[in-house]
């Protein structure tokens, strides 16, 4: 049995160019102008740490705040990628286990997940309020397999950042990257990521099959045949 945490921002909804408004919108109301490119090497990093980075020590309930105001203001929902519900309903039925793991914050989390489904679609839910540290440190893939029973080898991390690729990499477990979120299935790659999936069909079949080597060990193991270690 396969047990599957997924990114949420960028993986499983389309919320991207919300948040890029938003985070657009706050650092222009703190005196700061924004920078589009910036802004996504951001996302999947918690909202209150991000704040301290961009306006500076201090100041990252400020933006929190701002961002909240103009996330909420702009009236748009964060819906899934087309197929992605379909996907987590198929492998339900294959007998997967699922979770998700993000930095949103519990209640927008919740939030974000209601447009995708019934509440007990995920089996476990981790957030920048599960007390686990965040991306890109192992913590929240960590908290994921212990809420879930799941050990490193039958557990796939599914993202699209490279804060996605380097928690399954600290954390020890598979990494499935995907191509339409934050950044490019290219620069996965290039950062090591060995499975990459372009469409949702394609992560669907890749998710159903014998998961791929924990993230490093592939790497890892071929060295060593060659001799190099």
């Amino acid at each position: 049995m396969n047990n599957l945490i997924f990114d949420l921002d960028g993986t499983l909804t389309d919320s991207l160019p919300l948040i890029i408004e938003a985070q657009s919108k706050a650092l222009q109301e703190a005196g700061v102008e924004p920078d589009r490119e910036k802004i996504i090497s951001y996302i999947g990093y918690p909202l209150l740490q991000t704040g301290e980075e961009l306006l500076g020590p201090g100041r990252g309930w400020e933006y929190v705040e701002l961002y909240q105001k103009y996330y909420k203001a702009s009236g748009k929902k964060p819906l899934p990628f087309p197929g992605i519900r379909e996907m987590l309903d198929t492998l339900r039925r294959h007998g997967c286990r699922l979770a998700v793991a993000t930095s949103k914050r519990q209640a927008a989390a919740m939030e974000s997940l209601s447009y995708i489904g019934e509440a007990g679609l995920f089996d476990a839910v981790v957030t920048a309020e599960s007390g686990c540290g965040c991306k890109p440190g192992p913590g929240p893939a960590l908290k994921a397999m212990e809420l879930l029973s799941a050990p490193p080898e039958s557990t796939v991390f599914v993202g699209d950042s490279l804060f996605d690729w380097e928690c399954a990499h600290a954390a020890g477990v598979a990494f499935v990257g995907v191509a339409w979120g934050a950044v490019s299935g290219d620069r996965l790659r290039q950062a090591g990521a060995e499975t990459v999936a372009e469409s949702v069909e394609e992560l669907t079949a890749i998710l159903l099959r014998p998961l791929p080597a924990p993230a490093g060990v592939a790497k890892e193991k071929s060295e060593g045949e060659n001799g190099k270690v």
